[in-house]
């Protein structure tokens, strides 16, 4: 019995494979190739265009949930009734407490002190940076 060869079907995308890259330039017409092309594009367009919206609803997400914590609740009369009691604060009324270590608090009071020897002699010593460190120290 004798073996019959090329009755399989192929599928376009095994044609495709098959045929030789220079055979196809120089046999494809235009119109073909503008097809073939647009269809190549319309593919990686909507790849590309997949995975932003996936990254973009990632991103939507975490906005939601940020929005979520931040959010203020809506006003009612009695939280303005409280609002309207409280009383704001006085600047400076709140102080952080000073979190200098000892070698650090000792290093300002010397330099300080410093400062304020050459200010008593009447040398030049930085009048901006002794405020600043008296109030590092306060």
């Amino acid at each position: 019995m004798a073996k019959k060869y090329g009755t399989t079907m192929l599928s376009a995308a095994e044609k495709e494979k098959r045929t030789p890259k220079f055979l196809r330039k120089i046999f494809e017409s235009p119109k073909k190739k503008a097809e073939r092309l647009s269809k190549a594009s319309g593919k990686a367009n909507t790849a590309a265009s997949k995975k932003m919206y996936a990254a973009e609803s990632m991103f939507k997400a975490a906005e939601n949930r940020d929005k979520a914590k931040v959010k203020v609740g809506p006003v009612t009369p009695m939280t303005a009734r409280d609002r309207a009691k409280v009383k704001i604060a006085d600047k400076g009324t709140f102080k952080k407490p000073n979190k200098l270590d000892a070698e650090t608090r000792k290093s300002y009071q010397k330099r300080i002190a410093y400062m304020e020897k050459r200010k008593a002699a009447g040398k030049n010593y930085s009048k901006k940076n002794l405020a600043d460190l008296k109030a590092k120290l306060k």
